[in-house]
């Protein structure tokens, strides 16, 4: 949840002595010195972390806000939600049990995990339909995590109350 941290004098000066060692990559020793000035930059980052006061936030660091997180990325990154995701693997991911996860879950987004995810694959699919005329259905339902056009063309029924044939005429008046 921080951003971005405050840089120390011996992590500038590491930066400066990493960048002088790229311009002069002919000088003799060059890979060992780039070793070593990466050494001396983690060491200095974690001096320099070790020495600001960090005041955990218990809603940050809380098992519903690494759900919340997770859903958040899995909603706003459509390679992640296309993945063979399964409740097992999404709890796992968190670091927690599928009861739990899927009870925070349902607090959060008032449904189950593979609920979620079919409605933000069911999302990207209808962006999908309205702004990649020359693309197939099927190849967008593929994309969008779907195994089968059939399942995927149940599935936007209901949510979207038409087919996905229909969607893209419509959406294309």
């Amino acid at each position: 949840e921080h951003p971005v941290w405050n840089a120390t004098p011996a992590i500038t000066q590491s930066f400066r002595e990493l960048a002088g060692t790229v311009e002069d990559w002919g000088r003799p020793h060059a890979v060992s010195r780039l070793a070593t000035y990466l050494n001396q930059l983690f060491l200095s980052i974690l001096d320099g972390w070790s020495g600001q006061r960090l005041r955990e936030t218990p809603a940050l660091t809380s098992r519903q806000r690494t759900v919340e997180l997770f859903l958040q990325e899995v909603e706003n990154n459509p390679a992640i939600g296309s993945e063979p995701w399964t409740i097992d693997r999404m709890a796992e991911q968190c670091g927690m049990g599928v009861t739990a996860f899927s009870k925070y879950c349902r607090e959060l987004v008032n449904a189950g995990p593979m609920e979620f995810l079919n409605r933000c694959r069911l999302d990207w699919a209808a962006r999908q339909l309205r702004e990649k005329s020359g693309v197939s259905i099927t190849e967008i339902a593929l994309n969008c995590g779907f195994n089968s056009s059939q399942y995927f063309a149940t599935r936007f029924r209901q949510r979207f109350q038409v087919s996905p044939s229909r969607y893209v005429s419509t959406a294309k008046k």
